[in-house]
């Protein structure tokens, strides 16, 4: 019954941040069924009232958290905060003052380098947080700060900052440059294992423990602190053995178990408090607590309670992908444990069967969560973790504590190290078997997923033949849904919400895609690893037919490298080398390296796709500026027509008028906006339907009022990507049909 609970909690999470619902209601609603609980006498009811009274907690628990994202009535000034969270570029503040935003938490985007507690004074203006990436399958950096109960930013200048009074975050600064202090080579990791310190962490060594299925290791999470709590636990019980009374009465588990938990306390609060660290802690502090309190100790119980505990806390941690691979992964090994029974008695061979085991059921009961977060898998894991967790987390790690807190630290320091660096060679002696990308379950199938694997490890006979059965229809409606997809008859173009930049993704009949564009890469940010390719995968797309580059600017093409590298491409179109540009060659070599045939767009020419035409309209003559030298792309359909002029000017808009056909129902605003685009005399000739605008926030002009006063004053709707989110346009029927993710 408290699993039934447990999950009916979940439910009203989930449904909580899907679907608002207000926070009267809701309260209203639970007092309402726990007040006819309370008089009901039948246990069937009772037991329906009671999951009903956990869902809307559930409800009533994420609208609880919503409470603080109220709007700020003072947009400028000075704000005094105190710093609760420390990301790789992103600082999160707990307003101080002014008064009225007291309490709230925004944003800060920085490279400097902050602690926890520091305090800090701004002086500049907060907003809310703008959305971005308004796409099918992708969340934002709002979506995920808003379920963290954030959802401001501030921008503006750092007055002055004064060093946090956290003696743990100051212990914790102090190992730090302890460490820095010895000559290691890999004190990068050494601060990641011990004190949670992974911003040091370059991304060639993450790539690999990526690659080989052991990113795991580098974050503080329930094998690290696993080892910090049986250490002190056998060291405890020891100790409490060597009390005659206390071991004759049996209480040597209590009392050690009591000790160890302000240990475990203490480490979590010098190691980062990182959310891994904190559900790891919880985790161990339940357990030890039912030592406490001589109860006895159900693992699959304990896992459920420190789960719910941590949701009560934090309900947005249900959606974070290191809460799901923690608990599902524990959940998996605990289910396999139980059903394999291990025949040998020797601990050395029991250990590695355990760790093998491990491995695998971890996999397995991760494998839909690792692939709808990161794309790719490598079910050769299990080899690698049999070498990396006994030597970074088993060897290493208890060294490089003792280090830090001992004497002879030189020398522990020094050893731990030589440990790193043999496991790094060991991975990438073994780095092989990683598959990126795969497609990308959908909740529906990771569901049934999990539905065959529990019925496999937890029913019998009869009841398993049922369970099968009933999976195997159940499995017909995604397979029915890719079937579809894959042979529809309808033409759709899905212009995606990319930022500052462009990206279509065109299907055709029969499952044939062309991806015109894909978006741009500023700094870290990759729109082709984050926004394109998770897109893509999401509808199956393993193999694009074609992929076309309008022009090789930043914006167009940044993202498509990762796109054409990763995934099967058929056909590249690029421009003609009118100009020398690095990123233009730099695409046309790796498209020939992946196999791909390299095609030049020039007019005339027709691109062949079942049922469509796409034509090339320009460019025609060599010229030296990208923009005007952009692919201009008609395609038609069922008596339906696309316009994508991508980023020409006002100049060879004028060119195209002189011989080009024109009139289509759908049009891409040129030039994101422009005020040298969308000239009358061109926006009549094409006289669209609709006109879709690609754009994004930043960019000072874009777009232009000028150029959308022209719009509205042909009386064109016009659709907005950065407004709308992701606009889908089909013609379906010998009709015309559109739709945004917005309107969804």
């Amino acid at each position: 019954m408290f699993l039934l609970a447990f999950f009916s909690f979940l439910l009203g999470i989930y449904c909580g941040a899907l679907y608002p619902i207000p926070l009267r209601v809701s309260f209203g609603s639970l007092l309402f069924l726990l007040i006819v609980f309370r008089l009901s006498n039948k246990r069937f009811l009772q037991a329906t009232l009671l999951l009903s009274c956990f869902f809307l907690s559930g409800l009533f628990r994420m609208e609880l958290h919503k409470l603080g994202s109220t709007p700020p009535s003072s947009k400028e000034g000075a704000f005094e905060c105190t710093v609760a969270n420390v990301a790789k570029g992103l600082v999160t503040l707990k307003i101080a003052s002014p008064p009225e935003l007291r309490g709230l938490r925004a944003l800060y985007k920085t490279d400097e380098s902050f602690l926890r507690g520091e305090v800090v004074v701004l002086r500049g203006s907060i907003a809310e947080l703008e959305p971005t990436f308004k796409n099918p399958y992708v969340m934002g950096l709002r979506t995920l700060k808003r379920l963290e109960g954030v959802g401001f930013e501030i921008e503006g200048e750092l007055l002055w900052r004064r060093e946090s009074k956290d003696p743990f975050e100051r212990t914790r600064r102090y190992l730090g440059e302890k460490i820095d202090g010895h000559p290691l080579r890999r004190k990068d990791l050494i601060k990641a294992i011990t004190i949670g310190d992974t911003l040091s962490l370059d991304t060639k060594t993450k790539d690999l423990f990526k690659r080989t299925g052991t990113s795991h290791i580098l974050a503080i999470s329930g094998t690290h602190l696993g080892l910090i709590t049986g250490f002190f636990f056998f060291l405890s019980r020891t100790l409490a053995r060597r009390r005659r009374r206390v071991a004759l009465m049996g209480d040597d588990r209590k009392y050690a178990a009591f000790a160890t938990i302000p240990f475990v306390i203490f480490y979590t609060l010098i190691s980062g408090r990182g959310v891994a660290t904190i559900r790891s802690a919880i985790m161990a502090e339940v357990f030890l607590f039912s030592f406490v309190i001589l109860r006895d100790r159900d693992a699959i119980s304990t896992t459920v309670l420190s789960a719910f505990l941590i949701l009560l806390l934090s309900p947005y941690s249900l959606f974070s992908p290191s809460f799901q691979l923690t608990y599902l992964s524990l959940v998996s090994i605990l289910l396999f444990t139980r059903r394999l029974r291990l025949p040998w008695r020797m601990r050395i061979l029991r250990y590695f069967a355990l760790l093998f085991i491990s491995s695998i059921s971890a996999f397995l009961g991760t494998l839909p969560v690792v692939l709808y977060h990161f794309y790719g898998v490598n079910p050769l894991s299990f080899i690698h973790n049999l070498f990396a967790v006994p030597l970074i987390c088993g060897l290493s790690m208890p060294l490089a504590l003792l280090g830090l807190f001992m004497p002879f630290s030189s020398i522990l320091l020094s050893l731990s190290d030589r440990i790193i660096d043999l496991c790094l060679h060991i991975l990438s002696s073994l780095d092989f078997g990683y598959l990126y990308p795969l497609p990308r379950p959908s909740l529906c199938e990771a569901l049934l997923f999990y539905a065959f694997l529990f019925s496999l490890l937890c029913l019998r006979g009869r009841a398993l033949h049922l369970a099968f059965c009933s999976i195997l229809l159940a499995s017909l409606m995604p397979l029915l849904h890719l079937f579809k997809e894959r042979y529809r008859n309808d033409v759709c173009l899905h212009f995606l919400d990319v930022g500052n930049g462009l990206s279509i993704l065109v299907e055709g009949k029969g499952g044939e895609r062309m991806l015109i564009d894909g978006g741009g890469k500023w700094g870290e940010f990759d729109a082709g690893e984050r926004v394109v390719l998770p897109f893509l995968l999401s509808k199956k797309i393993l193999t694009l037919d074609h992929v076309v580059n309008t022009h090789p600017h930043a914006d167009h093409v940044g993202g498509l490298f990762h796109v054409v590298e990763h995934m099967r491409v058929r056909n590249l179109h690029v421009l003609p080398p009118f100009f020398p540009d690095a990123h233009l060659l730099r695409l046309m070599d790796m498209g020939r390296q992946r196999g791909a045939n390299v095609e030049f767009l020039i007019r005339g020419k027709s691109i062949t796709m079942k049922g469509i035409c796409v034509h090339v309209l320009h460019p025609s003559l060599p010229t030296t500026d990208p923009n005007d030298a952009s692919a201009v792309i008609r395609i038609e359909h069922a008596g339906f027509s696309f316009l994508i002029p991508s980023d020409i000017s006002g100049d060879v808009e004028r060119m195209l008028l002189k011989d080009a056909e024109l009139r289509s129902h759908v049009l891409l605003v040129p030039h994101h906006g422009s005020a040298r685009s969308s000239t009358l005399p061109f926006l009549f000739a094409v006289r669209p339907s609709i006109a879709i605008l690609s754009i994004g926030r930043g960019i000072k002009g874009l777009p232009s009022a000028q150029t959308l006063r022209r719009y509205s004053l042909l009386g064109i709707p016009l659709l907005d990507t950065q407004r709308d989110g992701l606009v889908k346009v089909c013609v379906r029927r010998k009709r015309l049909y559109y739709d945004t993710f917005l309107d969804r």
